[in-house]
């Protein structure tokens, strides 16, 4: 087959210009430039040879002129509306993008070979192989076949070679990744000390020059040093996809294969079992592989991700751009990569909607792992021929497999399924299931991959208690948030909530709150028929669903008799100025103290009367939670929930751990903005509001410094009374980042403008697994920084 010189033209790409190429076969071109060279520089007589020469040269010129103009003309008519002409709907190309030339008179697409981007272009197809019987490749209509194999790279196959000595101890299960660079190498090093998998052959393919600086390994891992002299490619990250998408070819032998990206290795995330993790994706759904959908998330869909419904391609190639930008070093040149991606966006432009998602956005996948089962002719056919397409995309286009792996897929011949029901994907073909694509909430930001097929984490009862006000409640975000997502994580959830619809007051904040979008102007049944109605829809229950004018507090047995003793002492005092929270440092600060410990007492003798509801429906079921949520009514959810990836960091209570707060938590407070507790110590946080009687708050203030307690007029604050809690009854507290539990306290409230707008009541923030936010809430401000109505 010729090679292909590439002329460039222009066309138009949604308004906007880009290289289009027209191609020749090189021996003409080359001919073509060396004659017009001997022209450009002859000043002798012209002999009739020479003219004779020279005319065939015009004859050919003309040719080349002739050719431009249908080129011309044909991008001409590309430019309708949003290149419809790439995707005729009678037409289904498949594995690559197409270079395509329509004439007018023609109903179908004339296909040409593709006019590929990538800065290896040139460099001969590696893997044209024949030695795999049946030999796999790929296939499809808009380009020439290829062949995928070791056997035209002697030193390829020498490396599967060296793997052959491994075929009997390693045979059942494989485990492989590469580490070609110091940070990788030091990714081996660092997950030395964490407990893994000892039950597999697990391979590290290293740079010959970097296996030196490997410490101790684990008798199962196995290092392969590797010549990258000798590889096909200049980019060792291209060489690095030889390997990973050739698990036929390193191990033919194997049964199953798992590839890990090295990265992951320290993240404490990857399977205890991989054996396990095959039987509960690969062998559960009867697929030849499986992997794990790309969420929304910022790494994943760049700071546009809280616009998004689902992950979506688009979304995935502007993050992907953004961070080409930030790092160019990192992968091949921006253009290659903007141009890939518009392209395959166009091509699949008009392909019809699944649930709502196109094509490109079902098959979006993170490539960090990946699961295939080789134990079948079938499989390993289908195995063979999905890498060798994805192979051909990224030897032709940019090196980024995620962004080429819907066309590999589309190539390989699968008809998309309907979701499962537990969010899952199962693409088919001739009938059977072939490629499994787990949920999203099961991506590794958000828990290990152990815990997402894991049964002890599925089907958790789970009880969401909230109590606040009715001008306060983000319920909307509560729904979306937290809600949704449990039940979508197969997990049992019932809610309970109490709302006052009276005014109270601030603790701080002097602006007016304004209702949830889904609750404003609602009356006492409005508002019950529609949280239970919205709640139903996500598919969970309302337990207990209390809404009163207000929570009155002073005819409590434990207030009466509190407020009883404390007259004793200091009748010309008020209770509330010292209890819970003490602080009479002034008339100010005295005064807003009351407010705050008002409002406290009100908010917890309203969880409690919650948490009476929760025990009764245990004892009315015969079964208790499994965890219990306690939330605040002003919590505003900007991400997804994800419980299973918090209980599996271990303890009893999990809350954020605001370690980046300015300014800073005291060493004695915890942050008190919401909680997570193992139902074994919830009835401690349910009843808070009697266990407050019974603490030593005088021993909580013992532990405080001079410089705080002034003499006795401040005591422990509410954040620091919640620490004394937890050690006073011996409660394994663990902080999480605040992108385990994505929210911060805000309110609506309007502006002086008459807009209505969120801005954040208090605001919490991690070191470690930070809240990120997205282009939507960027600009979200803290409340009192608003000049408010």
């Amino acid at each position: 087959m010729d090679s292909y010189f590439v002329g460039v033209g222009t066309w138009k790409l949604k308004g906007r210009n880009s290289d289009a190429r027209i191609l020749f076969p090189r021996r003409v071109s080359r001919k073509l430039v060396q004659r017009m060279e001997t022209m450009k520089h002859s000043t002798k007589s012209i002999s009739f040879q020479q003219l004779f020469t020279s005319f065939g040269v015009m004859i050919l010129f003309c040719q080349v002129i002739l050719l431009w103009f249908c080129h011309h003309i044909a991008h001409t008519w590309c430019t309708h509306d949003d290149l419809r002409i790439f995707r005729p709907s009678n037409l289904r190309p498949k594995k690559i993008l197409p270079a395509i030339f329509p004439t007018k008179e023609r109903k179908e697409a004339v296909i040409e070979p593709r006019v590929c981007m990538s800065p290896e272009k040139d460099v001969p197809w590696p893997l044209s192989g024949t030695c795999n019987q049946p030999l796999h490749g790929v296939s499809g209509v808009s380009a020439e076949s290829r062949s995928c194999g070791f056997c035209s790279s002697p030193y390829l196959q020498s490396i599967a070679n060296q793997l052959e000595e491994y075929r009997d101890q390693c045979k059942d299960l494989v485990v492989y990744g590469v580490a070609f660079g110091t940070k990788y190498v030091g990714f081996i090093n660092e997950a030395a000390i964490l407990s893994m998998d000892e039950s597999v052959c697990a391979f590290h393919f290293v740079l010959q020059e970097e296996a030196d600086a490997i410490g101790d390994l684990r008798n199962n891992e196995i290092v392969i040093r590797v010549d990258g002299s000798k590889m096909p490619y200049k980019d060792m990250r291209r060489n690095v996809k030889i390997l990973k998408m050739s698990p036929l070819d390193l191990f033919p032998w194997a049964e199953r294969v798992i590839w890990r990206d090295t990265k992951l290795l320290p993240k404490k995330i990857l399977p205890r079992s991989y054996m396990a993790y095959f039987n509960r994706t690969v062998e559960n759904y009867d697929s030849c592989a499986s992997l794990v959908s790309l969420p929304i998330h910022d790494s994943s869909m760049g700071n546009r991700w809280e616009d998004l419904d689902f992950p979506e391609y688009k979304g995935h190639c502007g993050a992907v751009v953004d961070a080409a930008i930030k790092r160019p070093t990192v992968s091949d040149g921006l253009e290659t990569l903007v141009n890939q991606c518009q392209l395959t966006i166009q091509h699949y432009d008009h392909e019809p909607l699944v649930d709502g998602k196109t094509f490109l956005d079902r098959s979006l996948i993170d490539s960090a792992l990946m699961v295939w089962d080789m134990r079948t002719v079938t499989c390993k056919k289908y195995i063979g021929d999905l890498g060798c397409s994805w192979l051909d995309e990224i030897h032709c286009f940019s090196d980024r497999d995620q962004v080429s792996f819907g066309r590999a897929l589309d190539a390989s011949g699968v008809s998309v399924s309907k979701e499962l029901p537990n969010g899952d994907q199962l693409f088919f073909k001739d009938s059977r299931p072939t490629v499994h694509i787990a949920r999203p909430d099961c991506h590794w930001y958000f828990q290990g991959l152990d815990i997402c097929y894991d049964p002890n984490y599925e089907n958790l009862r789970v009880a969401v208690v909230i109590a606040g006000t009715h001008q306060r409640f983000m319920f909307s975000t509560a729904l979306q948030h937290v809600l949704a997502p449990l039940v979508r994580q197969s997990h049992n959830v019932d809610l309970y909530l109490s709302l006052t619809t009276g005014k109270a007051k601030a603790y701080r904040f002097a602006g007016a709150f304004h209702p949830d979008p889904l609750l404003e102007g609602k009356n006492e049944t409005e508002l019950r028929e529609t949280i239970t109605r919205e709640v139903q829809n996500v598919g969970a229950t309302v337990q207990t669903l209390l809404v009163s004018e207000q929570i009155e507090i002073e005819n409590d047995p434990l207030i009466f008799h509190m407020y009883k003793q404390f007259k004793k002492k200091l009748p010309n005092e008020h209770p509330l100025e010292y209890f819970p929270a003490l602080d009479i440092r002034n008339d100010e600060v005295r005064a807003r103290n009351k407010v705050g410990n008002h409002n406290f007492l009100r908010l917890f003798r309203a969880i409690e009367n919650l948490w009476e509801s929760v025990i009764e429906r245990e004892r009315a079921g015969g079964k208790q939670y499994d965890y219990v949520l306690f939330l605040r009514d002003d919590s505003y959810w900007f991400r997804d929930f994800h419980l299973n990836g918090v209980v599996a960091l271990g303890g009893d209570i999990f809350i954020p751990a605001c370690d980046a707060r300015d300014p800073p938590l005291d060493p004695h407070e915890m942050c008190d903005h919401g909680m997570v507790a193992r139902r074994g110590v919830a009835d401690i946080f349910g009843r808070y509001f009697s266990t407050m009687f019974k603490l030593d708050l005088a021993g909580c203030a013992a532990n405080l410094t001079e410089s705080f307690t002034k003499q006795g007029k401040r005591g422990c604050n509410t954040e620091m009374i919640l620490k004394w809690t937890a050690d006073t009854y011996d409660v394994n507290v663990t902080r999480v980042g605040q992108g385990y539990m994505q929210f911060q306290r805000s309110a609506r409230v309007q502006t002086v403008n008459g807009s209505i707008t969120e801005c954040f009541h208090k605001f919490c923030q991690s070191r470690h697994d930070p809240l990120i936010l997205g282009t939507k809430h960027a600009d979200m401000q803290m409340c009192k920084s608003l000049e408010t109505k």
